[in-house]
């Protein structure tokens, strides 16, 4: 582990600020990190996909009784205008696993809006349930809606302005020597340690996720076999869009057979709990005992999901058909707010992905079971 780099790369991404899709900072962190995989001597290939971008939307604007009230939209939100009251709806899950309060606002005319209360502090951004698609669609802070007294018949108005734009991004892929192990057809099969490196608009985004960056140069740093690849991906605030595009361009099994896994790094907080989300197909039993080899040697508690949510990179390549295991230090304090800044306690658990992340990439074949290892063998030679 390198905990030079570990630190300078969080210091590095943090001066850089909030890094959106679409945004310059996001561009300038891409190039910063490109460089860096260089220099350890990786040979680096660009893989880009086009996404919406998200709007820092100065002209949202959420009233309640007529008084204004801190929101954040939904960063897929339609934009549109709804002014009426309140009426309790069903309940949403967000990440699939948040329960999040769900208020419609019911104007005369029939036009409706999204008002969502998840159980955060703070009002964060979040991607766009199904059933909001269409409407426009806010979050505010429990707090908040406490502070106010919401409820059935309480006036609302919902104003979104700015509809989101599609910009072109790229991820970076990288791994040792000049042969690209997905493109050549005698390559073994290999994991990928994934990391993404875009933010939400207005975080610095240490935790979530130049932790998950950073220590995935810190693997490359003191892993220089040709045994694996890394992919720094963008667009993950957006549906994962730069993951989704990438296993969508390897297309068929044989180039997607060569992945024997995927190793998401996905936020390196100030708790002492780490998570590890399994794909189904892995074999819980073995991934513990991995895991808790470095969680209890570093004072963490570990906690394991099974099947995994869908709320990282990690699904992108379930989906594919990828075994996937998404590693979190988590800090939903701070998750997507400006709080998120460079922290020394944020170091360690930018360390611990990285030490979890080495103890996978140790031991590749056992977190397969014998019938999937034996299957992704028969497809990547098909």
């Amino acid at each position: 582990m390198d905990r030079e780099l570990l630190e300078s790369t969080l210091k590095g991404l943090a001066a850089i600020g909030p890094r959106p899709h679409g945004s310059q900072a996001n561009v300038a962190a891409l190039s910063y990190i490109e460089d860096e995989l260089t220099s350890l001597g990786m040979t680096v290939v660009s893989e880009p996909f086009s996404a919406p971008a998200p709007q820092l939307r100065a002209d949202t604007e959420l009233l309640i009784d007529g008084v204004a009230t801190d929101c954040v939209p939904f960063l897929e939100s339609a934009p549109g205008c709804v002014d009426g009251q309140l009426r309790k709806a069903p309940n949403c899950l967000i990440w699939g696993m948040h329960d999040t309060e769900v208020w419609r606002v019911r104007a005369r005319n029939g036009d409706t809006a999204i008002i969502a209360v998840p159980p955060f502090p703070t009002a964060v951004q979040q991607h766009l349930p199904p059933e909001f698609d269409g409407v426009p669609s806010v979050l505010m802070s429990r707090s908040d809606a406490t502070d106010r007294g919401i409820d059935t018949g309480t006036s609302a108005r919902v104003t979104i302005a700015t509809p989101l734009l599609e910009a072109q991004s790229r991820c970076l892929r990288a791994f040792w020597g000049d042969a690209d192990p997905l493109g050549d057809e005698r390559s073994e099969i290999h994991p990928i340690v994934v990391a993404h490196i875009d933010t939400v608009p207005e975080t610095p985004g240490v935790y979530d996720n130049a932790a998950g960056v950073a220590a995935a140069l810190s693997v490359a740093a003191t892993n220089t076999s040709p045994g694996y690849e890394i992919l720094i991906t963008s667009g993950e605030e957006e549906g994962l869009a730069g993951a989704r595009a990438f296993v969508r361009r390897l297309g068929g099994i044989s180039r997607l057979g060569r992945l024997s896994a995927a190793i998401v790094l996905d936020g390196g907080g100030r708790g002492r709990i780490a998570e590890a989300w399994l794909s189904s197909n892995l074999d819980e039993k073995i991934v513990r005992h991995h895991v808790r080899a470095i969680t209890d040697a570093r004072n963490y508690q570990a906690e394991f999901r099974q099947p995994a949510p869908p709320a990282s990179d990690h699904a992108a390549f379930i989906e594919a058909g990828v075994s996937a295991v998404m590693f979190t230090v988590n800090d939903l304090d701070i998750l997507h707010t400006s709080q998120d800044t460079y922290e020394e306690s944020k170091l360690l658990g930018s360390r611990l992905l990285a030490e979890l992340a080495e103890e996978f990439l140790s031991f590749p074949g056992t977190f397969l079971s014998s019938n999937h290892s034996e299957q992704r063998k028969v497809q990547s030679h098909e």
